[in-house]
């Protein structure tokens, strides 16, 4: 089968598909999650609890320096919408994020300065296996202490030029 996308270079690629039995208990879920077009949307009877947005998070979350909640799969009203939640709920202030690839739809970045309060309110990771989503991935410190690090590895006091590569190999 061929899909196209054009977030890809050629415009598609081959995809395998396995499709098992559909179970009807997941229509329910479907029919919650999605509209008539088959676009995600925020449930009407959606409750604003800390297991809620965890469960947000944890499926569509990552933390480099900001969290962002990648929800561009949502209609745009309903992350507008989920983005008035953060302000009324938490007093989280989030920008909306688009790029071309996300056809006009968006992402919800949370502010570093926010960022405490969100996990705060969510809590600890559930399992083990997303503890990762709960620190920061590339901190300000943590990339010095990395690069100050690798400068007592290799020895290096000052910033290397291309002469001093081309003088070490010559």
């Amino acid at each position: 089968m061929w899909v196209n996308d054009i977030r890809c270079k050629n415009g598609g690629y081959k995809q395998n598909i396995l499709q098992t039995h559909r179970f009807k208990t997941f229509e329910i879920f479907r029919n919650r999650w999605y509209n008539k077009e088959r676009i995600k949307i925020i449930p009407k009877d959606f409750q604003f609890t800390p297991d809620s947005i965890l469960q947000f998070y944890l499926g569509d979350g990552n933390f480099y320096r900001e969290i962002r909640l990648c929800v561009s799969g949502f209609d745009i009203k309903h992350t507008k919408f989920l983005r008035k939640l953060l302000i009324i709920n938490l007093n989280i202030k989030s920008r909306l994020v688009t790029s071309p690839s996300l056809n006009g739809k968006a992402d919800l970045i949370i502010k570093k300065s926010d960022t405490n309060k969100f996990l705060k309110y969510i809590g600890n990771s559930p399992v083990k296996c997303y503890e990762y989503k709960f620190v920061d991935n590339r901190s300000k410190s943590k990339r010095l202490e990395d690069n100050k690090r690798a400068r007592e590895r290799y020895k290096l006091n000052k910033k290397v030029t291309k002469n001093d590569i081309r003088n070490t190999f010559s």
